[in-house]
């Protein structure tokens, strides 16, 4: 096959996109806008957890602050031991959520993406239990 002609038949299978499926179900799109809108609250929230101040420091009580360090009912969670592992845990759970809203248009089938989704969050749960 020459140059020509194989351009003349990758171009339009790049622009018809024959990477990603071209039909979702609506199950599959309702679980990639549940994942989007927790993606953008978990945003919203580490940002919030990036300027606030643990609740120990002065003034003791005060609202606007996170429990590091291990105070109250989070006592034993590993993601609430220091800022840094909460920031840390916060932004693995963002990646794996911005992963399994893409799963579903990248997988041929419906049970290959609802597979591919639970494979994607015991992931990300293992990977921020990691960091």
């Amino acid at each position: 096959m020459s140059g020509i002609q194989l351009r003349a038949n990758l171009l339009p299978a790049l622009r018809r996109g024959w990477w990603m499926r071209l039909k979702v179900s609506l199950f599959e799109v309702a679980i990639s806008l549940l994942f989007g809108l927790l993606l953008i609250a978990l945003i919203y929230d580490l940002n919030s957890a990036w300027h606030a101040r643990a609740c120990s420091e002065p003034p003791v009580g005060s609202s606007g602050c996170y429990p590091w360090g291990g105070e109250g009912p989070v006592a034993g969670s590993p993601e609430y031991r220091s800022k840094d592992a909460y920031i840390k845990s916060g932004l693995a759970s963002c990646l794996t959520l911005a992963v399994g809203m893409a799963v579903p248009f990248f997988m041929t089938r419906i049970r290959y993406s609802l597979f591919g989704i639970v494979l994607v969050l015991l992931a990300g749960r293992l990977l921020a239990s990691v960091v």
